[in-house]
């Protein structure tokens, strides 16, 4: 029996196979943590409309943009979310519609396959590449329900087949109107739709339809166009594609070009779908299909957010340009000869699809054990009990759970509502505070802010502390709070900043705050082990004996090493300590001017030539006029030693132009921690 035969006999049992492997797979799927913090504004902008009546049109959580309006939100995704969560609970309610979304989704690629009549093999790519798409983007975003809505417009398009009437066009004109109303993506249902009425003027031209004809295709057509201005903010999906700003390309990741998508070989079965269906579409005469799918896939690799939507359309137009080709019926043809070539192709298609099915599902739960401490869960529990109200400055990134958990009792800079409500510029400025000081504090001043709540690591915590005004408050495993005024953590948050500061007087309010973290801080706090490194130093008999100890023992961080360089200059170990500012992973300009320091006091004039050179050749994006003095007085010692050579001596005399009076003397040698623990809060952070 020919194979396509005996495939089609077992219709059933290949058809409910498929079925409940990519049921497993989107199961699994919606298992995913939750990972968009964009989710949680959504979230908390359909709680406050339905429970508190305030206007999701309108900016309620920023103080940036206060009260400003907000560009068509999403308001049917975010009361629908709003629904499950409040039914359910917030992890139960967001599982529940994704899968909920995921299963329709699939349900109604299985219709549209039912409606052309499907080969049991067309059923075992479309469905797991299909099911691959949902699980590309697999968080909870308004476009979870818009993929219903795209299977849907292709199954009107279909339907419809090359007839402009009122029965067909109608159905389409209500998809439209609602998905303009629920999403900007509805941008979709437009191109799906250019492409049917492109193929019904085809043929009208071929037919030589009459006036009345043109006249109804005009009319339908146009009335299918304007429905997509039926949205509370009177804007078109194509005009707000046509007008978005290029440069959110550079900053959004969803906006880019997306080559971890080539990890997974559905990628390549989609591409290959690319590139045939469009030949498949010239072969029938199909422009309204080759139009969409040359559209979609440029739009796919330009965006990778839209790689799902192309992925989708597609493949259901090539399963429909394949059963219109007459497949199956000569590939069961006795005559047909190259069976043998087909049931490669048939494999080369449906093995790819399951098995991304499962990679993906699998990549996702590894995932899911790397995204327990994705949120700032802890710190914004410790706000809330804290009754910390007032102005935040925070991260771009984990703006929308902080407007989910503390919009009660606090405003923030920025969010995930990109393009809706905050320009490109805005963006670019708080890319901007992260990196320089001096934005930073313009910006604190301009909105009188109280806090700073950003992800903890050393190039931010060095940005807040170099303003001199706020300190360390709490930290958890990736977050920090900062403070203006008294805070819980002052002392180790300025000695993790400069380590060079520390002093046995010191000891007292360290031993205060290390208590006090055993009751404020979570047990994984990112202070716990330098804050535990540096009590053990301090309450060590040897402390040379401890660092050499801890050291075998423990896995040190930058903190830790940058501490333990600067007491083992001040014992005089210089090779180590160059060797501990060496190994520093994140460096900043500090770490080389001790290194180059370390090396001159152990008379290693090579090296600290070449720890300067890199300084110099480093592109900081800020040098403070601290280090700067330093730097001067490294090379007025290096001078004493050796003639500098051209290029040291511009850089010397450069220095000497921008600072008004050094500090630091070539004939002094002070101690260690006294040429580091200058005061670097006070002196202005200077661009290079």
């Amino acid at each position: 029996m020919n194979w396509v035969r005996a495939v089609e006999n077992r219709r059933f049992l290949i058809v409910g196979g498929i079925l409940l492997i990519v049921a497993g797979s989107l199961v699994v799927t919606a298992l995913r943590n939750p990972v968009s913090f964009d989710a949680f504004w959504h979230l908390q902008t359909g709680r406050d409309w339905l429970v508190n009546g305030l206007s999701p049109w309108l900016d309620q959580y920023s103080y940036t943009f206060y009260q400003q309006e907000i560009s068509n939100p999403p308001v049917i995704f975010q009361a629908l979310l709003y629904g499950f969560t409040s039914e359910f609970g917030v992890r139960n309610g967001f599982l529940l519609f994704k899968l909920s979304c995921f299963l329709l989704t699939i349900g109604a690629a299985f219709a549209a396959l039912r409606q052309l009549k499907a080969h049991p093999l067309i059923y075992a790519f479309v469905l797991p590449l299909i099911a691959f798409s949902l699980q590309l983007r697999s968080t909870v975003r308004p476009e979870l329900l818009a993929y219903l809505f795209t299977i849907l417009a292709l199954m009107m398009y279909f339907r419809a087949g090359e007839k402009v009437n009122l029965r067909n066009v109608l159905p389409m004109v209500l998809l439209a109107l609602l998905w303009t109303i629920y999403h900007r993506s509805s941008i979709i249902a437009f191109v799906i739709f250019a492409g049917f009425f492109l193929d019904c003027a085809i043929t009208q031209v071929q037919t030589r339809a009459s006036a009345a004809e043109w006249t109804r295709w005009f009319a339908l057509g146009a009335l299918t166009l304007a429905v997509g201005f039926l949205n509370p903010g009177l804007s078109h999906p194509l005009l707000e594609a046509i007008s978005f700003s290029s440069e959110w390309n550079l900053y959004i990741a969803e906006y880019q070009y997306g080559p971890w998508l080539f990890e997974y070989p559905a990628t390549f079965v989609f591409l290959m779908l690319a590139i045939l269906t469009p030949f498949m579409a010239i072969q029938q005469r199909k422009p309204g299909y080759l139009l969409c799918c040359l559209t979609l896939t440029y739009a796919a690799f330009e965006s990778a957010r839209l790689f799902s939507f192309a992925g989708m359309v597609v493949t259901l137009i090539f399963a429909k340009l394949l059963i219109s080709s007459g497949f199956p019926a000569h590939w069961k043809s006795p005559r047909f000869r190259f069976l043998p070539l087909a049931g490669v192709l048939s494999i080369v298609l449906v093995i790819p699809a399951l098995a991304s099915n499962v990679m993906r599902a699998q990549a996702l739960m590894a995932e899911n054990r790397q995204t327990i401490n994705r949120f700032p869960q802890a710190l914004t529990d410790y706000m809330r009990d804290s009754q910390l109200s007032g102005r935040v400055h925070n991260e771009f990134s984990t703006g929308g759970f902080l407007i989910y958990q503390l919009a009660s009792q606090n405003r923030f800079y920025i969010d995930g509502r990109t393009h809706i409500l905050y320009p490109v510029d805005h963006l670019k400025r708080f890319m901007e505070t992260v990196a320089l000081p001096e934005v930073l504090r313009k910006e604190l001043d301009k909105y009188d802010v109280d806090m700073v709540a950003w992800i903890y690591d050393s190039t931010r915590h060095d940005t807040v502390m170099s303003l001199g005004d706020f300190s360390l408050d709490f930290v958890d495993s990736n977050h920090a709070l900062y403070v203006r005024g008294p805070a819980n953590f002052a002392l180790l948050g300025s000695l993790s900043w400069q380590p060079a500061c520390w002093h046995e007087s010191l000891s007292e309010q360290l031993q205060i705050e290390r208590r006090k973290m055993d009751s404020v801080l979570p047990w994984n706090s990112g202070l716990y082990p330098f804050a535990n490194f540096v009590l053990g130093f301090d309450q060590a008999e040897d402390k040379l004996a401890f660092l050499d100890q801890s050291f075998a023992r423990d896995v040190w961080n930058d903190d830790m090493r940058r501490f333990a360089g600067f007491q083992l200059m001040q014992a005089g170990h210089y090779e180590l300590a160059a060797s501990m500012f060496a190994g520093v992973i994140t460096q900043r300009p500090q770490d080389l001017l001790a290194s180059a320091t370390a090396f001159l006091d152990a008379d290693n004039h090579d090296a600290a030539s070449r720890a300067l050179m890199v300084f110099i050749a480093t592109p900081w994006p800020v040098i403070n006029s601290a280090d700067l003095q330093v730097l001067q007085w490294l090379y007025q010692r290096l001078n004493k030693i050796r003639k500098l050579n051209a290029e040291e001596q511009r850089v010397l005399e450069k220095i000497g132009g921008s600072l008004d009076s050094p500090t630091l003397r070539a004939d002094e040698k002070p101690s260690a921690l006294g040429v580091f623990c200058l005061d670097r809060a006070s002196s202005d952070p200077r661009p290079q």
